[in-house]
């Protein structure tokens, strides 16, 4: 049982089951009160005012996906990007560079007007000798 390799995949399969004797009893359900939303099912099964609970939570439910995964690509986009392009041809949007060496935060908001220029024109603080923190030359 090094790393949990059989009791992680005991729990994998466990949960694979319990989610499909939940998702059939959730036909079932549909089937004997005819209807197809769970707020309804709420409404129907229940009393009237669990038509609004379950709307909020499931909005709440909702929300929590939406902003996982907006911290998994956040985090993997820039990874994935760096694997087939050069950190020079990427825009700086995509934040620093998980390659990149500095000496800590990045500028401040003020010193880095340019900030969503290409790096091949500008760059982070302390990476290039003529970076994003200082003055443009004209």
């Amino acid at each position: 049982m090094m790393n949990g390799i059989v009791l992680g995949t005991i729990l994998i399969f466990v949960g694979a089951l319990m989610s499909y004797y939940t998702g059939m009893l959730i036909v079932k359900c549909s089937v004997a009160t005819k209807v197809h939303r769970y707020e309804d099912f709420a409404q129907k099964l229940y009393v009237p005012k669990c038509r609004s609970i379950t709307s909020v939570l499931n909005l709440l439910c909702l929300m929590g996906f939406i902003m996982s995964y907006i911290v998994y690509i956040k985090s993997m986009c820039p990874q994935l990007l760096f694997l087939f392009w050069e950190e020079e041809q990427l825009p700086l949007i995509m934040g620093p560079s998980p390659r990149a060496s500095s000496s800590g935060a990045p500028c401040s908001p003020s010193r880095c007007s340019f900030r969503f220029r290409f790096r091949g024109s500008s760059t982070r603080c302390g990476t290039r000798p003529f970076s994003a923190c200082s003055a443009p030359s004209t």
